[in-house]
């Protein structure tokens, strides 16, 4: 029952955190020389595939995938009025991941630098440093309850 929840939800969001795991594991294993500097690895925090909004791209695999569920389960019956609001949603949440997901990967935070304080989340400097990983995780979290909302109308179950 469960494993539905975990193919869709648990391994995109484990996976990006699985490859900077990689990543690091090949820079330990070449001996510190995987083309890393010190610096870069001294940054890395494992928040770091979602800090510039990436998770949005997963919301729009989502969308996709909730929509793709509910046509093929739609298809050949009779209209249900709730379907078009629900199509209208993904594509509203989905395009909005997509957008922000789009705007972190061209724009992506810089790096603090070297000794300087990390502004807090509740802050004005905070809120602009994290407003792409805030809005991904909340539309991911949106996209996520839509998915779960049309396999359950689909199939009865998870």
């Amino acid at each position: 029952m469960l494993g539905w929840i975990w193919v869709n939800a648990g391994v995109a969001i484990i996976a990006p955190i699985v490859g900077l795991g990689v990543v690091l594991l090949v820079h330990l294993l070449a001996g510190g020389d995987g083309g890393l500097s010190k610096d870069i690895i001294d940054r890395i925090k494992l928040v770091a595939p979602f800090r510039d909004g990436q998770l949005g791209y997963i919301a729009v695999g989502w969308a996709v995938a909730a929509y793709h569920d509910l046509h093929e389960w739609q298809s050949g019956k009779i209209s249900v009025d709730w379907v078009s609001d629900v199509d209208i949603a993904l594509f509203l949440l989905g395009g909005l991941a997509g957008l922000v997901a789009a705007f972190g990967a061209v724009s992506p935070l810089k790096p603090l630098a070297v000794g300087a304080t990390r502004p807090r989340l509740f802050s004005r400097a905070g809120f602009k440093r994290y407003i792409l990983a805030i809005a991904s995780i909340v539309l991911s979290v949106l996209v996520l309850c839509i998915m779960i909302f049309v396999r359950l109308k689909t199939t009865g179950k998870i």
